[in-house]
C-alpha cells in the first residue's frame, strides 16, 4: 500500500512540475521613454 501511494505522490509530482510553463513573455516589461523600438525613431546620417 506504502508503494502505491509513493508512486501516485511521485506521479502527482511530475505532473504538477510539467504542468508549470517556464515560458516567461507574460511578464511585464518596463517601457522607457527613449526607447527607439516604441518610438520608431531612425538614426540617419545627412551628409
Amino acid at each position: 500500500m506504502k508503494k502505491l501511494v509513493y508512486m501516485v505522490f511521485i506521479f502527482a509530482t511530475i505532473l504538477a512540475m510539467g504542468s508549470c510553463s517556464i515560458d516567461d513573455s507574460n511578464d511585464i516589461d518596463l517601457i522607457t521613454p527613449g526607447d527607439t523600438v516604441i518610438i520608431g525613431t531612425n538614426s540617419t546620417v545627412k551628409f
